[in-house]
């Protein structure tokens, strides 16, 4: 695999997960997003949605209401934790983010 640079030190790694990786890493998600279904932020002070629908994982998640944009330890629909980072995922951003000597 040869890494492309794009801008801003953009790295594009096509073909990097073959199909059984990305079938594995898409099987991790899908179990994350069971646990924590993916969530429709909304606006500061309107509550107006988002376009978007998102989801995090780790100690702290991004989220934004009518209180404002934020990062909390707690899944606001349920008030549950966030699930943790499947190691698959940090591994795969471990090797992708390494410059072209090595180093991170």
């Amino acid at each position: 695999m040869k890494a492309q640079i794009g801008c801003s030190g953009l790295r594009i790694c096509p073909g990097y997960l073959g199909d059984e990786a990305r079938a594995a890493l898409f099987c991790i998600l899908h179990g994350i997003f069971a646990l924590a279904p993916l969530f429709t932020p909304r606006m500061p002070r309107s509550g107006q949605p988002l376009r978007v629908r998102t989801a995090n994982c780790g100690p702290l998640g991004w989220v934004s209401d009518e209180a404002g944009y934020r990062y909390q330890a707690l899944y606001p629909e349920t008030g549950t934790p966030w699930q943790p980072i499947p190691s698959a995922l940090l591994a795969t951003r471990r090797a992708c983010s390494r410059r072209e000597d090595g180093s991170i």
